[in-house]
């Protein structure tokens, strides 16, 4: 079944498509951030009837991975309160997490394949001051989970401590993201799942 959210970008889509904003092959594509196995029989009826099979091959296709690693914006750059229940790095700073795995995970953090592009570099929450540019422009997956490049620099020079749910899989892989014949995309199905990280993220801040 369709989400609210869902439903809503559904609409949007079709709109656009509608007025000729997006050509049928636009159309389809952006199928794919919204054809799920659980909502395309939902999808299918909405669309045009030649859509269908690119919603169908959309949902097949669809590989779930959880984000972890997003976070909330300063007040200085935020422009919409999209991301404000992300959590705030600032609380998760553990010099003592894991110092034995440190330097395996950061290996593997550096190692993803390449998720999205971004035309915008991120920046440091705790205002360290490295360039931006070195907080990069992309985001990495393993297969199951997505997380923005600048994530390393949090654990190295921050020491911002990550779920555990996330590292024992690194650890399982042997600190090697595992090969895989096909790689989850954002052009393929958009943004990630991010309800894991921002309940993890809630429940260390009431911890805190």
């Amino acid at each position: 079944m369709l989400s609210s959210e869902q439903a809503r970008k559904l609409d949007q889509l079709l709109n656009l498509y509608r007025r000729r904003v997006y050509s049928g092959q636009e159309f389809s594509q952006r199928l794919g951030h919204i054809a799920r196995p659980d909502n395309v029989a939902e999808v299918v009826l909405r669309i045009p009837t030649e859509f269908a099979d690119s919603a169908k091959s959309a949902a097949e296709a669809y590989q779930p991975v959880k984000a972890v690693g997003y976070w909330r914006s300063l007040p200085k750059y935020r422009r919409t309160a999209e991301y404000d229940s992300f959590p705030d790095p600032r609380a998760l700073v553990c010099p003592a997490w894991r110092v034995e795995d440190r330097p395996f995970l950061i290996g593997y953090l550096r190692a993803g394949l390449v998720y999205a592009r971004w035309r915008g570099f991120s920046y440091c929450r705790l205002e360290c001051g490295i360039d931006h540019g070195l907080m990069g422009t992309r985001c990495f997956t393993d297969g199951k989970w997505v997380w923005p490049e600048g994530l390393a620099h949090y654990v190295e020079a921050h020491q911002v401590r990550l779920p555990d749910e996330f590292v024992e899989e690194m650890k399982h892989y042997g600190w090697q993201v595992p090969a895989r014949e096909a790689w989850p995309t954002y052009n393929a199905q958009g943004h990630p799942d991010y309800d894991f990280w921002i309940a993890w993220g809630n429940r260390q801040a009431a911890w805190t």
